[in-house]
């Protein structure tokens, strides 16, 4: 979409020599566009037009060696524009529309920046309001072609729309050749309706625009260019296209005969005797353009040490996007950067879609926002770490100088088994890729940080790292030690500078490119390399289930990954560093570190020179990841531990040790040994977080569907059936807080709602009204009142307090057998259905084991736990599951019908991982018969048909 421009010099000497070369490139800051005199025929012959109000564009006023006049008209339907380009190859571009329909600049083209709101005022521009128009001859079809953009490129991107074949869409062009093949006319049309489709312009109206003329030989290769036509005042014609204040304008005169011709039009036929036409540009383009157009304080930087010599750019770097332009970021912002191409054979074939899965050779960054859901396999990253062949093409890609950045999209948000989240679903950690929080558009910001970290290392460091294979290694030791969250030096080696997942907002760019561009051929980090001396393998049937997968994901130098399936509770590693290596053979120090886990359950202890580390992982059930603002409530499964290794000046990027117990499994260990494990365990928790309690689009309901029935049966009614719930001390002060949260939600939700149903514009004849749905951020505004911490509540939310008195209830293994005669009362007087539905659940637990049935017709809890405690206290974390699930239906079937919608949900685990079974493997430890070594008796139970194990 962007022409590629050559300065002369880059940073602080731009200003002293690009301000002489001003002096002889055109300034244009008005073009007058007059009355059509009739009606205008686009046929490249300007016999019909009136170029009174023409201006010119020169790449030097004394001898031009690139000029191309301009001149304007308008009627009620548009705008009129006629380019006389003085061109000894004229009319060549080879860009491709259909692959590239954005890449016009290449060739030559004209570029049109147009905005039609706000212009220096104390206004934001509007977004809709600008847009770049690219119009060129298309060598490949033969024939005009045009591609608008629309939105304000200085500012995010992901606003932005585009037609990417607009003739006919607003946009007309002819072009027509001059006969001496030195030049030729590009004639365009641009309607009103799509600059400002409120209302057309009219005479007297301005607008504003910027015109950037490109030339070309036709190789695809690049262009030279000219920008003209800004406001007065400007100097910096770089970057152009971001900066809609500095414009020129277009002024539509009402009568032709009051056009005063501008001083550039006046010489049009002066020049045209002088004119020499200027070299075609250098194929070495690359090499003489800046790092970066942007013109932010990291863009000068580069800029400046590029052309100074002191920084290696993007030369011979690529970006390869691997989601047809989806999450793509604005190539034309790097004039260095290539971009990779796939043959029309591979684009059938789709091998430029998703995951990568070859190695290119050179310096490439790439990225793809694609993922499937985190039922179904999941984000990119996961696919590859759950397979051994696409992980070992990741290790390839690290140390060939290739990285690619994969949104997490479902498989890393707080929550647990959706239908929000279902927290931390990756099985590694590794430095392989990185991984944004978020979905499509959450990687460009790393792609940018990573692209011009690239650009900033010294040329002989650049060369090192680029010929070692070891650029994408010391970029992301440079990325990980240069996030917001790492404030000291000793934070490097901690879980904040290396989760799985990195949040974009907390990427310090300039931090990045600052170290980069520090590094020298002594600093460049080492490499920390893992291995397994020992460990000890489970025999399955005797210390693991029989048939069990094999536990290890695998043994990479970067990252050893296993799935803890042995009964044991623990595992142990002998691990080295041994292999761990500086490019130029510095001896290295070491340092292990927990990065992810409970403490109490890791042990590290590393040898005496640190080169190998005795490693202890006991069983871990789901746990809480580090605080962090962004991910609240963020739990895992996963523990990582870290290697780093440092050569004395610099220490490397983690290799990792990753242990994954799968959340499938729920197991009771009693003094080191496993007392019962249950295979397809699940969540029977009332509630999870969340900022939108209303029924809105694109949110799945929330689980309390009524919350006034809620409050009427557990706070007002203190003698309704549910008080059971709260119990009987609930201050009047609580109640009247509960109570008025609720009503205050409801009345503000029914006001909104019926204010937005009377705006809405009427069903047409016959048809019925669409229902009126809230938006996410309606929703998310009038939940405010329950979501706000009381201290009254114990500091919760009326949300968290009404929702942990549920589930104090449903989680008191004792709460059913202390209330169950009144509980039965209400059983029975609901339908049959529900009747049948708890005495089935109920003689679950009796064939289960967990109640056993009294005579007296009451029941009592029994454990396979043994001990002399009340079996209360012995219960295994399976047999309080097993009695939650039950207590749970009397809340959802019997107290609140309608009112609250949990149901038990089984955890989501990948199937590469684990797969759930409704097993229930108990243990008992007996010494042998002779005295001597302690035996296992393990017992299974199927929880689906537990009466077949009686």
């Amino acid at each position: 979409m962007f022409a590629k421009w050559t300065p002369i010099v880059c940073g602080c000497l731009m200003l002293c020599i690009a301000t002489a070369a001003r002096a002889y490139q055109t300034q244009n800051h008005v073009l007058q566009a007059v009355p059509t005199p009739g009606e205008v025929t686009l046929d490249g012959q300007l016999n019909d037009w009136n170029t009174a109000g023409a201006i010119v564009l020169a790449d030097a006023t004394d001898k031009p060696g690139r000029m191309v006049r301009v001149s304007a008209m308008y009627d009620d339907k548009g705008l009129y524009l006629a380019f006389e380009f003085k061109d000894p190859t004229p009319m060549l571009n080879a860009n491709d529309p259909r692959i590239k329909p954005g890449r016009g600049w290449i060739g030559d083209s004209v570029q049109l920046r147009i905005n039609c709101g706000p212009f220096r005022e104390k206004l934001p521009p509007v977004n809709d309001l600008i847009h770049h128009v690219d119009c060129y001859w298309s060598t490949k079809l033969n024939a005009p072609q045009a591609y608008v953009t629309t939105g304000d490129l200085g500012r995010d991107g992901s606003n932005r729309t585009t037609i990417d074949d607009a003739m006919g869409k607003g946009v007309d062009a002819a072009f027509r050749m001059d006969a001496d093949k030195q030049g030729y006319v590009q004639e365009m049309f641009i309607a009103w309706s799509l600059l400002r489709p409120d209302k057309p312009y009219q005479a007297g109206d301005e607008l504003h625009m910027a015109i950037e003329a490109m030339w070309d030989v036709g190789d695809g290769e690049d262009s030279d260019r000219i920008s003209d036509l800004v406001a007065p005042g400007v100097e910096d014609f770089s970057s152009i296209w971001t900066r809609p204040d500095d414009w020129g304008t277009v002024v539509l005169v009402a009568d032709s005969a009051s056009v005063t011709p501008s001083d550039t039009g006046r010489r049009w036929a002066e020049w045209l005797k002088t004119y020499k036409p200027a070299p075609p540009p250098s194929k070495d383009l690359a090499r003489r353009r800046p790092c970066l157009r942007d013109s932010d304080p990291v863009a000068r930087a580069l800029n400046r040490w590029y052309a100074d010599g002191e920084a290696a750019g993007n030369v011979g770097d690529y970006y390869d996007n691997r989601d047809r332009g989806h999450s793509s970021i604005r190539v034309s912002d790097y004039p260095q950067l290539e971009t990779t191409e796939y043959s029309k054979q591979q684009l059938d074939q789709r091998i430029d879609w998703g995951l990568a899965l070859g190695v290119w050779p050179f310096p490439t960054v790439g990225n793809s926002s694609t993922a499937s859901s985190a039922t179904a396999g999941g984000c990119n990253p996961r696919m590859a770490y759950n397979n051994p062949q696409p992980l070992q093409i990741q290790r390839f890609q690290y140390l060939k100088n290739n990285i690619y950045i994969y949104p997490e999209h479902r498989d890393y948000d707080p929550g647990h088994n959706g239908p929000l989240g279902y927290g931390d679903l990756l099985p590694l950690n590794t430095p392989y890729l990185l991984i944004s929080q978020g979905s499509s558009g959450s990687d460009r910001v790393f792609i940018n940080a990573v692209i011009r970290t690239m650009a900033a290392f010294k040329p002989e460091v650049k060369k090192v790292l680029v010929e070692k294979g070891l650029l994408m290694p010391t970029i992301q030791a440079i990325f990980r030690a240069s996030n917001e969250q790492v404030v000291r030096p000793d934070d490097y080696f901690t879980g904040a500078a290396h989760p799985v997942v990195f949040q974009g907002d907390q990427i310090n760019e300039r931090k990045m490119v600052d170290a980069a561009h520090a590094m020298t051929l002594d600093t460049i980090p080492p490499m920390a390399q893992l291995s397994v001396v020992a460990e000890s393998w489970p025999l399955p049937g005797v210390d693991a289930p029989a048939g069990m997968p094999s536990e290890k994901i695998c043994d990479l130098p970067e990252v050893i990954g296993r799935v803890h399936r042995r009964w044991a509770r623990d595992m142990t590693f002998k691990l080295s560093a041994a292999d761990s290596f500086d490019w130029q053979g510095k001896p290295l120090t070491y340092r292990w570190v927990l990065l992810q886990g409970d403490p109490e359950r890791v042990t590290i202890t590393p040898s005496a020179d640190g080169r190998e580390a005795e490693v202890r992982v006991a069983w871990h059930p789901r746990f809480d990841v580090a605080p962090n603002p962004r991910t609240p409530g963020m739990q895992t499964n996963r523990v990582d531990i870290g290697l780093f290794a440092s050569n004395g000046a610099s220490w490397s990027p983690p290799a990792f040790l990753c242990v994954v117990h799968p959340d499938n499994e729920l197991r009771t260990y009693r003094d080191g040994r496993l007392v019962d494990c249950f295979y397809a365990a699940g969540d029977a928790t009332i509630g999870y977080d969340t900022d939108a309690l209303l029924h809105a689009r694109k949110r799945a309901d929330y689980e309390i569907r009524d919350w006034s029935k809620l409050v009427d049966a557990m706070v007002k009614n203190p003698d309704s059936p549910a008080a059971i719930l709260v119990g009987k001390d609930v201050s009047e002060y609580q109640r009247k807080l509960i109570v008025k949260a609720v009503e205050t939600m409801q009345k503000d939700a029914a006001a909104f709602t019926a204010a937005a149903e009377a705006a809405a514009p009427p069903a047409k004849e016959g048809e019925k009204p669409e229902p009126f749905v809230l938006e996410l951020k309606d929703s998310q505004k009038l939940s405010e009142p329950m979501l706000v911490p009381q201290p009254s509540l114990d500091k919760l939310s009326v949300k968290a307090w009404l929702e942990k008195q549920l589930n104090d209830r449903i989680s008191d293994p004792t709460w059913c057998l202390r209330e169950q005669a009144a509980l039965d009362r209400d059983v029975a007087s609901c339908d049959a259905g529900v009747q049948k539905k708890i005495a089935q659940a109920r003689q679950r637990l009796v064939d289960l084991g967990i109640y056993r049935a009294l005579p007296d017709g009451g029941y009592e809890l029994h454990s396979v736990a043994p001990g002399d405690a009340p079996a209360a206290e012995r219960l295994t974390a399976y047999e309080r599951l097993e009695i939650q699930r039950y207590q749970l239906l009397f809340v959802t079937d019997v107290l609140l019908p309608g009112v609250v919608n949990t149901r038990y949900r089984t955890n989501h685990v990948d199937s590469a991982i684990a797969k759930s079974r409704p097993v229930w493997d108990i243990f008992e430890y007996r010494t042998s018969p002779d005295g001597g070594a302690l035996e296992t008796i393990v017992t299974s139970r199927d929880t689906d048909h537990p009466a077949a194990g009686q």
